[in-house]
């Protein structure tokens, strides 16, 4: 029977035998130990080469791997920390031999010129703008339209505006509304959106422009609108029943360039002709929204580049989005982009104008605010009042004017320009009504106030 060798380096090996043995492998102390311990759980402490001799041969490769990357890693620090310690050594001497010589040499060498930084920028910004006129030039040679040119050396850099026909309006947007830009006006029902388009297609008359008015409600005021101050007999007029001919007239209108200003009442009167083919229950989610969001992109440079306005009236939505705001506009959201001025106008709760004594109201103050604009400051705000069958009332726009101005003083209830004081707006707006000569020098003041600013910017 053959005999089992112990490791070397175990305690318990006994003497070689004499007879036949198998030779045996050098393995540590540890190894043996660890042998021993397999042992209580049934395996012989002698059995180790033929139960777990791979199993350790494998652990002793590991462990001579592991030592070979430790040194490999131990000589790379040391390495790095040898040149950290010769850099500013090898630095010192590198400024050493560049240092000038002393003596006559040294006082002979011219000493270098600084770099001028913001000459050479200025160079290669000339050199650039030669480039840049070259091109210039040679693309206004080509025939087409699409030139090229700075801004600074065209007038038309500068926004032209009409007036709203409300001098409060006028200052909270800047002037009026921008000529050649996409404008909308939104608010909730009977809150005074189609009387302040009206009294924009009465300014527009009354500077000389024409006039063009798209009734996609069918429900337009002959009557009213006269009264406001439109020129009805020199208005165009339209009641498309799709939105494709509605949009197609606007675009057809602002490209014969014969217009000043178009109105569309209202985006959300629109509809679509595929929506008109369906029945009531079928679905037309997006029909408006894709399609004002085409025509916007047709209308707005040709509208730009012909001068002409185009006024789009909107409703609003209740919103069903929890967490964004309560109320929408229809039509998508391309009119919000494009449109470079936006006003919301309201009819607050308790905004009924009523005189002493009477039930029935005579008005509403309306509120507006500038809720983008793309040519003056946004967020602003005007007051006025519109008088039912009449319009916006100019002498109470004019008063809040002059109030916002501080050129009208208000005490209480009572309201102060210079020795004339009295009691109540009202009062003090029918005495202005009475004395033409007084409301246009409350109007002068006011826009000599809003002047005067520009011209001390302007001047410093």
């Amino acid at each position: 029977m053959m005999k089992l060798v112990a490791p070397v380096g175990c305690k318990a090996a006994a003497a070689p035998s004499t007879a036949t043995a198998r030779p045996r492998l050098p393995v540590p102390a540890q190894a043996c130990s660890e042998a021993r311990r397999g042992g209580a759980a049934g395996v012989s402490a002698w059995a180790w080469p033929f139960s777990c001799g791979c199993a350790l041969a494998g652990v002793g490769l590991a462990r001579q791997r592991w030592r070979r990357q430790r040194g490999a890693r131990a000589a790379a620090a040391a390495a790095k920390t040898a040149t950290k310690k010769t850099a500013p050594k090898a630095k010192a001497a590198t400024k050493t031999k560049a240092a000038p010589a002393k003596g006559k040499q040294a006082e002979e060498a011219p000493a270098a010129p600084l770099p001028d930084a913001d000459g050479d920028a200025e160079v290669k910004k000339q050199e650039k703008l030669a480039r840049l006129r070259k091109l210039l030039k040679s693309k206004d040679s080509k025939p087409g339209d699409n030139r090229v040119f700075f801004l600074g050396e065209t007038s038309s850099a500068a926004v032209e505006t009409c007036s709203t026909g409300c001098l409060s309006l006028d200052v909270a947007m800047g002037g009026g509304w921008p000529k050649g830009r996409i404008v909308e006006i939104y608010g909730p029902e009977a809150s005074g959106k189609t009387t302040l388009a009206y009294h924009a297609m009465a300014q527009v008359q009354k500077a000389g422009g024409l006039v063009a008015y798209v009734d996609v409600e069918h429900a337009i005021d002959p009557d009213y609108a006269r009264t406001v101050g439109v020129n009805v007999d020199e208005l165009a007029f339209n009641q498309p029943d799709s939105a494709e001919k509605a949009l197609d007239l606007v675009e057809e209108l602002a490209v014969e360039g014969a217009l000043d200003l178009i109105v569309v009442d209202s985006v959300a009167a629109l509809v679509p002709e595929e929506e008109m083919a369906k029945d009531m229950g079928e679905s037309t989610i997006g029909l408006l929204a894709r399609l004002m969001s085409k025509a916007l992109r047709k209308i707005t440079p040709v509208a730009y580049g012909n001068g002409c306005t185009i006024m789009f009236i909107n409703q609003l939505r209740a919103s069903i989005n929890p967490y964004g705001p309560p109320e929408v506009t229809s039509g998508g959201n391309a009119l919000k982009y494009y449109a470079s001025v936006r006003v919301e106008i309201r009819a607050p709760k308790g905004g009924l104008l009523k005189r002493a004594g009477e039930e029935d109201p005579y008005g509403i103050e309306a509120k507006t605010k500038i809720t983008k604009n793309k040519c003056a400051p946004p967020h602003k705000t005007a007051k006025f009042d519109i008088i039912f069958g009449s319009g916006i009332s100019q002498e109470s726009s004019i008063l809040d004017a002059a109030l916002a101005a501080g050129i009208v003083e208000k005490a209480g209830a009572w309201l102060q320009y210079k020795d004339l004081k009295l009691q109540g707006k009202e009062k003090f707006v029918q005495h202005v009504k009475n004395n033409p000569d007084l409301c246009s020098e409350l109007e002068r003041t006011v826009k000599e106030h809003l002047e005067a600013p520009k011209e001390t910017a302007d001047a410093a």
